[in-house]
C-alpha cells in the first residue's frame, strides 16, 4: 500500500496491480496480488482496494527458479559445450561452448542469428535433418551423430553432437551437447594409415619371398 500512496503522492501513475506478503491471523505468511484504485465514494474521494491470494502461484515460480538455477550451475560446469536454441536461434549456450568454437564468451555466440554458422556446409543438411527428426519424435535413438564444426577463425573441427528437446521457458526448446573429437578422430585417421602400411609392408614381404623361392628354383 505505500508503494501505492507514495506513487500518487508523486503524482506517478501507480502501478494497477502489485504483490505484497502479509500474515494471517494464525501467523502464517501468504503472498497477497492487490489493486488499489481512486473512487468516489457517498460523494467523497476514496481508495478501493481488491485482493487475491496467490501464495500457491509464488510458490510454483520460486520452485521453478530455484530448479532452473541449478540447472544452469550444472551445465555451467559441464566440460561439454551445451546449447539450447529454438528454430536456430541461440538461447543460451555455455562457456565450454563457446571455448569449442573459438569464442572469448557465451555473449558472442549468442550474438549469432543461427547455429547454423557453426556447422560445416558439408554437414549441414544432415544437421537439419537430425533436428527435424528430433522435433518429432522427441528424441530418436540415433540423436548423436559426428558433425564437422567450424571455430571462429574459421578452423574446421570434429565434434560429436548429441540432440533433445526440452523445456526452456515453457516452451519446446533443442538442447545440443558437444564434445571435442579431433584429436582422437586424427588419432584413429593415424592408426588406420599406420596399418594400411604394416599390410602393405606385409605383403610386399610375401611377395619377395615368393620371388626369392622362384628364383631358387
Amino acid at each position: 500500500m505505500r508503494a501505492y500512496h507514495g506513487a500518487r503522492m508523486r503524482g506517478e501513475q501507480a502501478p494497477p496491480y502489485y504483490e505484497v506478503q502479509a500474515l494471517r491471523r494464525d501467523g502464517r505468511a501468504i503472498w497477497l496480488e492487490t489493486g488499489a484504485r481512486q473512487i468516489r465514494w457517498h460523494g467523497e474521494s476514496a481508495t478501493q482496494i481488491t485482493t487475491h491470494e496467490i501464495t500457491d502461484r509464488k510458490r510454483a515460480e520460486s520452485e521453478l527458479q530455484a530448479s532452473e538455477e541449478r540447472f544452469r550451475n550444472l551445465i555451467e560446469g559441464s566440460q561439454q559445450g551445451i546449447a539450447i536454441y529454438r528454430r536456430g536461434a541461440p538461447l543460451f549456450v555455455n562457456k565450454a561452448f563457446a571455448r569449442i568454437f573459438g569464442y572469448d564468451s557465451p555473449e558472442q555466440v549468442l550474438a549469432l542469428s543461427s547455429l547454423q554458422q557453426l556447422v560445416s556446409p558439408h554437414d549441414l543438411d544432415a544437421v537439419i535433418a537430425r533436428q527435424s527428426a528430433v522435433g518429432r519424435a522427441g528424441q530418436p535413438p540415433d540423436s548423436q551423430f559426428q558433425l564437422t564444426g567450424v571455430r571462429r577463425d574459421g578452423h574446421q573441427i570434429q565434434v560429436e553432437a548429441f540432440f533433445q528437446v526440452i523445456q526452456w521457458q515453457g516452451m519446446r526448446a533443442i538442447q545440443v551437447a558437444v564434445v571435442d573429437v579431433s584429436d582422437r578422430v586424427r588419432l584413429e585417421d593415424q592408426l588406420r594409415q599406420a596399418q594400411k602400411m604394416e599390410a602393405v609392408g606385409q605383403l610386399a614381404g610375401g611377395v619377395a619371398h615368393d620371388f626369392n623361392n622362384i628364383l631358387q628354383i
